[in-house]
């Protein structure tokens, strides 16, 4: 859960930040956002969500 939360906010302020300097607009955003809802409700979604799950264990593991 903490891991979905932090990728989240992350995802989040990354939108917030494409959107204000011009990189990314309303229309194709909603629809990606819609398509990411719809997405979520089907049986790929655990699939998905241990592939998230695995990146992020992988690049906490990176020591730098």
């Amino acid at each position: 859960m903490i891991v979905t939360a932090s990728l989240t906010a992350v995802l989040g302020i990354v939108v917030v930040v494409l959107y204000r300097f011009g990189r990314l607009r309303i229309l194709p955003s909603l629809t990606v956002g819609a398509f990411g809802f719809s997405l979520a409700t089907t049986g790929a979604a655990p699939t998905i969500q241990a592939f998230l799950g695995g990146a992020v264990h992988l690049l906490a593991s990176i020591r730098f």
